[in-house]
């Protein structure tokens, strides 16, 4: 279906422009920027330090002390209406004199050096004044002087602007930086590449809205940003090593749900894992765990289900042999907890689920993370950067110091199970 949408879009386009072609206005404009630069040491900016050399351990860029730089930039637009219009702009260079890699060398004439800057299409919502742009684009966060420090490049996404009227405007836009880039690691179980593109993408959130009256021009912002486990995770790399990135997460690592199900149920043979397997961030939950309980000569068995159509056959089956359950942060089966609880709770068997609410409509027992524990270490490191100058690519990321474990005393009451001290009491209705 997905495809002859597709089609059927593309179609529309070839024959809208067929009929319009006429009306279509075609424009070309662009820059030829020529440098010539001389300074001891490299330039000024961008640590290139010692000039003609690179010197060890340094981000030195063996620039001359003289040099001859261009670059062109070409853009074309096509113009079918107010409404309507598309961009493409190109960029030649920028290319270093007499250097062969950039194609400024003496028949050098083939180097790769044409790259895609932007392509996009601007058009407005028919009946409307709210204007789109969709595509590859320029994307900046308000700044008072230069360019923002916080998100201002090249980017692929869609900007929606709207303005209400002379003083007042609204924009939103949605980026996606990263995805599908990462190439996995070498696992020992599943073979090379595993997990290849696999929870690497990220995405970029923000509002913004701009104010203008007299002598006076404000634009408040806010940005949120999701970021898979994998986006900058390093290609084939077993530890699972990042590049430059660290911060904190509200996850709760998967040995302290093993280490729970072995407090509240010490003799367990046979751990059954349930899960939706059309959502990958249970599948990854699943797997840490699953590896966790491999490490304690556990047994687990994997069940999963794919909608909440077959979740009581699939509960029914799981539960069969054995002595727990645990089911990890999952929409799927947090929306179908009373099946999971009525079957479960037929056989007394404690179940162990990865989130509060959870725990709350059906299951046992689960640890619980504070989001103001979780902010205040998050303030930890930001300090630990900015003012002891930690290293943010050798930072691990960070969890709440001390998650609750929490219990459900309905569930318990229901299987007759008494709960070791420790455990907090999850208020149910």
């Amino acid at each position: 279906m997905k495809k002859i949408a597709t089609l059927l879009l593309a179609a529309g386009l070839v024959f809208g422009a067929a009929t319009g072609a006429s009306a279509i206005d075609f424009k070309a404009k662009g820059q030829w920027i020529m440098s010539f630069d001389y300074g001891q040491n490299g330039g000024f900016t961008g640590g290139n330090g010692m000039t003609g050399f690179n010197k060890a351990n340094k981000s030195y860029k063996g620039e001359d002390e003289f040099e001859a730089k261009q670059r062109v930039r070409l853009q074309l637009d096509a113009v079918a209406s107010e409404s309507l219009s598309g961009t493409v702009f190109f960029e030649i260079g920028a290319q270093t004199w007499g250097q062969n890699d950039t194609g400024g060398a003496l028949g050098a004439d083939n180097a790769d050096v044409v790259k895609l800057k932007n392509a996009y299409i601007d058009w407005m919502v028919p009946q409307t004044d709210l204007k789109v742009r969709m595509g590859i684009q320029g994307i900046a966060l308000p700044s008072m002087t230069t360019g923002s420090n916080v998100f201002n490049d090249d980017v692929a996404g869609v900007v929606a602007s709207y303005q209400f009227n002379e003083n007042v405007g609204l924009t939103a836009f949605w980026a996606r930086p990263w995805n599908d880039n990462f190439t996995g690691w070498n696992d020992t179980v599943h073979g090379d590449n595993y997990q290849s593109n696999y929870m690497d993408n990220v995405d970029v959130f923000a509002l913004l809205l701009p104010l203008s009256f007299d002598g006076v021009k404000v634009t408040p912002w806010g940005m949120m940003a999701g970021i898979g486990p994998n986006a900058f995770a390093k290609q084939n790399g077993a530890d699972r090593d990042y590049f430059n990135v660290s911060g904190t997460s509200d996850g709760v690592p998967a040995q302290q749900y093993a280490d729970t199900v072995l407090e509240l149920v010490p003799d367990a043979k046979n751990v059954a894992v349930l899960y939706c397997s059309a959502e990958p961030n249970s599948v990854l939950q699943a797997d840490q765990f699953v590896a966790c309980m491999d490490e304690k000569g556990v047994k687990t068995t994997v069940y999963t289900f794919t909608d909440s159509n077959d979740i009581q056959a699939v509960v029914t089956t799981a539960v069969e042999g054995a002595d727990a359950m645990y089911i990890p942060t999952d929409n799927t089966a947090a929306s179908n907890m009373t099946i999971i609880s009525n079957v479960c709770g037929g056989v007394n068997l404690p179940v162990i689920c990865g989130e509060e609410g959870m725990c709350g409509a059906g299951g046992l027992a689960t640890v619980s993370i504070s989001y103001y524990d979780i902010g205040h270490v998050c303030g930890e490191m930001a300090y630990d950067i900015l003012v002891n100058g930690a290293d943010v690519s050798t930072m691990p990321i960070g969890y709440a110091a001390s998650p609750a474990k929490k219990y459900n005393p309905d569930y318990a009451a229901t299987i007759g199970f008494e709960m070791p001290e420790g455990y907090e009491a999850i208020e149910t209705e």
